[in-house]
């Protein structure tokens, strides 16, 4: 038995996304070989998992807690383990009974309720987080009802570079009343007075415009993009 990718299924199910063992070991795992912690960390990133490796052991410390639990560990005989919870009952009970841990052990197929100093003779100390990447579904849920409001704290973070943006817009819609101008000017000057002179300097004036509006609208653009994919990105 893979412990490494029943570990896994485990963790992958408790956090609601269906996984195949079967596909996870065709696609991950060596032939003939049991799977490692790189291969469970590529596993994990691919069906939507944050995944990070971790030493439990850390500055001589053995510490858990509800947030990152569960999460999948190697025991000291390279096989794994999930450690789904932590639970602390009140002194009033027995002062003495301390923190346990709720383990499932794939190899025996049952669940372990260890004590702290239990749960550290059997890891070996690497482990690994699991933590879902949330959808922009998910995201916005978050934020109760999708309305306007839900554009406030991102516009008073970035308000700056909005100010910029809405300031670009201001002057491409300036410039884009100066082309009627030009027709204009070519119909009375160029066309009734034949001023041909005129109708140079119009035209460079016009292919300078041109440019600075394009350039103008290309940096708009980007400033836009930019902060709202960095945005999203961190919301």
């Amino acid at each position: 038995m893979d412990t490494g990718i029943e570990s896994f299924c485990v963790v992958a199910k408790l956090n609601q996304v269906t996984v195949e063992p079967e596909q996870i070991k065709q696609n991950y795992i060596k032939d003939g070989q049991l799977s490692t912690l790189n291969d469970l960390l590529r596993a994990a990133r691919s069906v939507g998992f944050k995944s990070k490796l971790i030493n439990v052991f850390s500055k001589g410390k053995t510490e858990f807690n509800t947030k990152i639990l569960p999460l999948v560990a190697e025991t000291n005989d390279g096989k794994f383990v999930v450690i789904v919870k932590m639970t602390e009952p009140p002194e009033i009970i027995d002062p003495n009974y301390g923190v346990r841990y709720l383990i499932h052990n794939p190899s025996e197929q049952k669940l372990l309720n260890l004590s702290k100093s239990e749960l550290v003779s059997l890891l070996s100390g690497s482990a690994i987080l699991f933590s879902k990447r949330e959808g922009l579904f998910n995201k916005l849920s978050n934020y109760g009802e999708f309305n306007i409001q839900w554009f406030v704290p991102a516009f008073k973070k970035y308000k700056k570079l909005f100010y910029d943006v809405l300031l670009a817009s201001c002057f491409l819609q300036i410039f884009a009343l100066v082309t009627p101008l030009f027709f204009q000017v070519v119909m009375d000057k160029v066309v009734v007075h034949k001023g041909l002179s005129t109708l140079d300097v119009l035209a460079i004036g016009f292919l300078a415009i041109a440019v600075f509006v394009a350039v103008l609208g290309g940096i708009r653009n980007y400033v836009f993009s930019h902060t709202g994919a960095k945005q999203m990105a961190m919301g």
